[in-house]
């Protein structure tokens, strides 16, 4: 299981030297106030309309600093909650949104789901430059199911390992198209928290945690 540093908490140290020092701003113009009127002139007394209005504008910094301060604390605990949560798809198979899928042993799967029965569909299979490396027609059957490729392409030569894109261009018998969705699945052995999102790791691939279609072992992808 691996797990890696929670992004939001890092931010705190910083927060907190901010807020020092405008609390050290402050306690400074008050003592330079105090000073320049303890030492005016009475028969030529210092316009104290600026000093007020700094005085307003710092009273402000000041409120605003702690709406902030308790905003930071209810995004971190907020945060501390998601990560909690994250750790219970550590062990769990998941189906996520998706069209890449890293080559292994010579096979690898995806899952779609055709919204009707598109016979006349084309296969694409590109490489991670983006060159095509296998293109077919192929008959996709209306529903959920799994797509297994050898890993060969057009000439039927075995590819090496990485990871490859699947493209699915679904069409029915009159030519029209038919909406076809990809998705990938893993079995989740780590977790990636140093962005605001949590990352969940299956092997090499990273995925988001927003694109989680199912949770557990059937190959199931929701409406």
């Amino acid at each position: 299981m691996e797990m890696n540093g929670f992004a939001p908490l890092s931010n705190t140290g910083k927060t907190v030297t901010n807020r020092k020092s405008i609390a050290e701003n402050f306690d400074t113009f008050l003592q330079l106030l105090t000073t320049q009127l303890r030492n005016q002139n009475p028969f030529d007394p210092l316009d104290t309309s600026e000093f007020t209005n700094q005085l307003v504008q710092f009273s402000g910094v000041e409120q605003t600093i702690a709406t902030n301060k308790h905003l930071e604390t209810i995004s971190n605990l907020s945060a501390t909650n998601m990560a909690i949560a994250t750790v219970s798809y550590i062990g769990k198979t998941i189906i996520a949104d998706g069209s890449v899928k890293k080559l292994e042993n010579g096979q690898t799967s995806w899952i779609y789901k055709a919204q009707a029965e598109a016979p006349k569909s084309t296969m694409i299979i590109r490489d991670e430059k983006g060159k095509t490396i296998l293109s077919r027609e192929i008959d996709l059957k209306a529903g959920t199911h799994e797509m297994v490729w050898d890993g060969k392409d057009n000439s039927k030569i075995p590819l090496p390992e990485g990871n490859y894109r699947l493209e699915l261009i679904g069409k029915n018998h009159q030519g029209g198209y038919v909406r076809v969705d990809t998705a990938v699945s893993g079995y989740i052995d780590g977790i990636d928290l140093s962005e605001a999102e949590p990352i969940l790791k299956s092997g090499n691939k990273r995925i988001r945690l927003s694109t989680i279609k199912h949770i557990g072992q059937a190959p199931v992808i929701s409406e």
